[in-house]
């Protein structure tokens, strides 16, 4: 049985707008990353990378790293996705050398990323795959530089304790309780190096406290003081100097505390 030729032809334009309608995926591609143009990174910025297709979820095992010079695994980072963009957010420095944190001053690293033939291969939502792995390099400020910190959010607003640690402006402690500042932003771990002072109520000497950082997070942070068997009431003055990563400063109304355990 012979098919008409207008019925064949109609046939065939129905496939050939389907196929137009469906391409084929296409590869998965990277437009630009953080440190492309060889600016160096700031230590607490979170690095992006961005993708020609919005990228699909979960990412599988081994997809995402970063590499130091050695090129081992650089630990204490979070991945997120945002559409076609990659985030990787390091853990801030903990010494007042900059140091301690998931990324070092003035050091190279690089982010790599897995392709095809790789089980581990970066895709898109619609099926676009990276093809062959991508080492991304870039390179971290040195210490001295202005711009090693950057900080989040506003940098106007001055840097807070997390709610619910105050009431009425009274820090309140359980008998030997350890005094544990929440601070609702990481903070800048060179601005550590100042003392408080706690002053008795009443007779007594006036007790000069170290501050230990014990967690910077880009969005919080615990630093400790040791009050020894102290116990009673007493005015807590914090240094004036105490900032946030991206040099946010401290409170008025965090300066002095009245504190009592």
């Amino acid at each position: 049985m012979r098919i008409p030729t207008s019925l064949f032809l109609g046939l065939f334009g129905l496939v050939l707008m389907a196929c137009q309608r469906t391409p084929a995926a296409s590869h998965l591609e990277v437009l630009s990353w953080s440190g492309q143009e060889g600016e160096c990174v700031a230590l607490d910025q979170p690095l992006r990378v961005r993708f020609s297709a919005p990228l699909r979820t979960p990412l599988r095992p081994g997809a995402v790293l970063v590499v130091d010079e050695g090129d081992h695994p650089v630990p204490g980072l979070m991945v997120r996705i945002d559409g076609p963009y990659l985030q990787i957010l390091p853990q801030p420095p903990q010494q007042s050398d900059l140091g301690g944190g998931s990324l070092a001053p003035g050091q190279s690293f690089a982010i790599r990323l897995r392709g095809l033939p790789s089980l581990s291969a970066l895709q898109g939502e619609a099926g676009e795959v990276l093809i062959g792995d991508l080492d991304l390099r870039f390179q971290c400020c040195p210490a001295t530089d202005p711009a090693a910190l950057l900080g989040l959010g506003d940098p106007t607003k001055p840097l807070q304790l997390l709610p619910g640690q105050l009431q009425g402006g009274l820090l309140s402690l359980r008998p030997n309780q350890e005094l544990v500042l929440r601070f609702a932003s990481g903070v800048d771990p060179r601005t550590l190096q100042e003392r408080a002072t706690l002053e008795p109520a009443g007779e007594g000497e006036t007790l000069i406290l170290a501050l230990e950082l014990r967690d910077n997070q880009l969005e919080e942070a615990l630093v400790a003081l040791d009050l020894g068997d102290w116990s009673g009431w007493g005015l807590l003055r914090l240094p004036e100097g105490l900032e946030g990563l991206g040099g946010q400063p401290l409170a008025a109304e965090l300066q002095q505390l009245r504190l009592h355990r």
